[in-house]
């Protein structure tokens, strides 16, 4: 009996929704990356709603660039490096220079084939990029190259399809808009070695995130591997047949050494043969860093009414 109130307590601590959800224009951008081969990252920051068919944004996977006027997203995997050069660009911006390296999940081989490399159907390629930033704030293209294979050290091919040439421009442009804005701060780019009682708690936050819009794939991933150990996907996402509705809110945090222990409470609604079961439960998990990046564990939960 005890077994079975665990596994139901731990089925329902896992199915809450966050109980603060990003802005409006953060929850946009998101459903707009769903679409365009981005499925379940959260939003810290976004440019979305500067322009219509494009936009930036710093999520969980890292900065996400969006062409909609193409319907095609790409992770820019360098933005640690960008950013800052654009920063520092500010103060000088005729004759810009920035590399910027791009990861095009589901692109086609067409006149860019050739630019750097693939791996399955994502298209990974680097752009040597010479602008100009105009008093206006936008980006002028002084001349955009590349080069194949995946270690280049020269650039001496011209980037052919208007939509890569587009990408890079627009990238550029949206990242610009933010730092003119004072709109963002470098943990947005790069987080840092720690992390603080904030961040930890919206660690939880954006794993909660991600299971009230079902992204179940993105939110067992945030678990460490030791918890996976114990926990297997197939099992764990059975737990939600029959939820209904849910309410999380995050408390308050604990740090100990590299750990934060983020406490919480929730309420449950289960349809269970017909009638709807109502629970309070208060628990914690536990965020850490494994090999740099931030995951879960040690979740426990008691039922309190």
């Amino acid at each position: 009996m005890k077994h079975l109130f665990a596994v139901i307590a731990c089925s329902l601590l896992l199915i809450l929704s966050m109980a603060v959800e990003a802005g409006p224009r953060e929850d946009a951008a998101a459903a707009e990356l769903a679409k365009l081969g981005f499925p379940g990252v959260y939003v810290t920051k976004t440019s979305y709603g500067n322009y219509n068919h494009r936009f930036v944004a710093f999520t969980t996977k890292g900065c996400i660039t969006a062409d909609l006027r193409n319907g095609r997203a790409a992770l820019l995997e360098n933005a640690d490096e960008v950013v800052p050069k654009l920063l520092d660009q500010q103060k000088n911006p005729g004759d810009c220079l920035s590399i910027l390296h791009f990861a095009v999940p589901n692109d086609t081989r067409d006149k860019d084939v050739n630019a750097g490399w693939w791996e399955g159907t994502t298209h990974h390629f680097h752009v040597y990029a010479l602008y100009s930033i105009a008093k206006a704030g936008y980006i002028v293209d002084e001349g955009l190259f590349t080069a194949s294979g995946a270690n280049a050290t020269h650039y001496h091919d011209y980037l052919y399809e208007k939509k890569n040439c587009e990408l890079v421009i627009n990238t550029l442009d949206e990242l610009n808009f933010l730092i003119r804005n004072g709109d963002f701060s470098p943990a947005d780019v790069k987080p840092e070695a720690d992390f603080t009682s904030e961040q930890a708690m919206e660690r939880v936050r954006t794993f909660y995130y991600n299971l009230n819009h079902k992204y179940y794939d993105e939110a067992y991933n945030m678990f460490s591997e030791a918890w996976k150990s114990q926990v297997g996907f197939n099992g764990w996402q059975s737990g939600f047949a029959t939820t209904v509705s849910q309410e999380v809110r995050v408390l308050n945090c604990d740090r100990s050494g590299g750990v934060c222990r983020v406490y919480f409470q929730l309420h449950a609604v289960d349809n269970i043969d017909g009638k709807l079961v109502h629970s309070l439960f208060e628990g914690h998990w536990d965020v850490f860093r494994v090999n740099g990046r931030a995951v879960l564990g040690n979740p426990l939960v008691r039922k309190i009414n």
